[in-house]
Order: C-alpha cells, then structure tokens, then sequence
C-alpha cells in the first residue's frame, strides 16, 4: 500500500456492547483485563505491526481525549466533527467546524500532531 499514514480508527468503541457480550467477557475474564486494557494492548501490537512495515498509525481523537490507551508520540490524531445536521452538510455552503478549540488544544498539548 503506497503512503505512511494508515488509520486504525477508534472513534467507534462501544463499550456497552463488549461489556453485554459474552463471549468478550470470558475472554477479558480469562487473561484478568479489563475493556480498555485489552484495548490498550490490541492497539500497541497493531501500531508497532504497522511501524514495521514503515507506516505511521493515525487514529481518531476518541483515542487520546476519551480511552484510557498508550499511543507512541508519531501518532496522527484526525480530530474532524461536523456540527451540522447531514442534509445540511451535504449542501455546497456547509462545511465542518471543531467541536471545541479546547479539545484541539488537548491533543496537541499531549504531544500529537
């Protein structure tokens, strides 16, 4: 795949629905973590797989404001939320805005680009 920059996502951890599956509870049971542990270790193993193979892992701002995981300092956070309704969105005079300067500022104090 040409580039370095590949997105691993996060901004769709729904913690609820491991915590109601089973079978995600036996396993996180079986090794003593818990959801943002088995997390935080999915995420270094799959970052440092990536940086192996020269990429750079990009993820989402959810991965640094709202998870509890260690992410290396090359780390690319996309922090891009649309305020407007989509049917407004989706009209040419509409754009996205930050939902907050401080959240913008949150990522970069912690040392992200």
């Amino acid at each position: 795949m040409p580039g370095n920059l590949l997105s691993t996502g996060g901004d769709e951890v729904n913690a609820a629905c491991y915590a109601d599956d089973t079978e995600t509870q036996a396993a996180l049971n079986a090794t003593g973590r818990n959801i943002s542990q088995a997390l935080d270790s999915f995420v270094g193993t799959m970052h440092a797989a990536l940086r192996a193979q020269g990429k750079t892992p990009v993820v989402w701002e959810e991965m640094v404001l709202s998870e509890n995981i260690t992410l290396g300092a090359d780390t690319v956070v996309m922090y891009v939320v649309f305020s407007v309704p989509l049917d407004t969105m989706l009209r040419p005079s509409s754009g996205s805005v930050w939902i907050s300067s401080q959240d913008a500022a949150a990522i970069v104090e912690k040392g992200f680009r």
